[in-house]
Parts: structure tokens; sequence; C-alpha cells
């Protein structure tokens, strides 16, 4: 695991081509947060042209969100990893993990359902 991770919006064009020189352990493209509604799908094409160049890692949207399934589409097979958001039980893990079986996972713990899950989850990203 890398010691940090520089994010960046996936949208923004000026910053994806800044971010790779910035020297962190490892870029985190966002297509999650920092990216506004009307922006998400030019932002998962923007990320995978990116990630035909440069390796990086993914944050998605939130399983059981419309957005997931297009997020995984578009950068399957070119992510280094993949960061998954608002993890609250092992099937959001396990969702994602049909879909990229060879891929890196990172789960973001940030509610209290996760908080109490996470010993089931933890095991659930190998």
């Amino acid at each position: 695991m890398d010691r940090s991770y520089l994010f960046a919006p996936g949208h923004n064009e000026k910053l994806l081509g800044r971010v790779f020189d910035a020297g962190t352990d490892a870029v985190m493209l966002d297509l999650e947060d920092s990216v506004p509604p009307d922006a998400k799908r030019p932002a998962r094409a923007m990320v995978a042209d990116v990630l035909g160049d440069c390796a990086a890692w993914v944050r998605i949207n939130a399983v059981g969100t419309e957005l997931v399934a297009a997020d995984l589409e578009a950068i399957a097979g070119l992510a280094v990893g993949i960061r998954i958001p608002k993890v609250e039980s092992p099937a959001d893990v396990h969702w994602v993990r049909e879909r990229v079986p060879d891929t890196p996972l990172i789960c973001a713990i940030e509610s209290a359902r996760g908080l109490i899950a996470a010993h089931e989850i933890a095991p659930s990203t190998e």
C-alpha cells in the first residue's frame, strides 16, 4: 500500500495534467464527491483517457448509486486500483469485485454502519 495519495477531480483537465508531476506515492483520480453531477460523464471519459498513459487509482461512486456501473465500465482494466467509497458491508465489496476481479481495492469506511461491519468488510477485499 502506498503511503500517500494525491486526489484530483476527474473532470478538471488542468489538474489531470499536473497531478502526476507532484511527487506523491500514488495518484487517486476522483469520480465521486469532487465531481459535480453534470460533469460525471465527461469525467469518466477524461479519467479513462488519462489512465491510458499514466498509472493511477480511481475513486468510483458509491455502490448502489446509478453511477457506479458506468464508472467501472469506463475504467476496468485501466486503473491500478479502485477506492470504493461509503462501504457498509461485504456485499458492497463483492459487487465491485465481481466486475473487476483482479484489481486491488481500498474500502473507505465513512459511516457508523460501515464501522460496525469493518471486521467483515476487511477480509472481503482479498
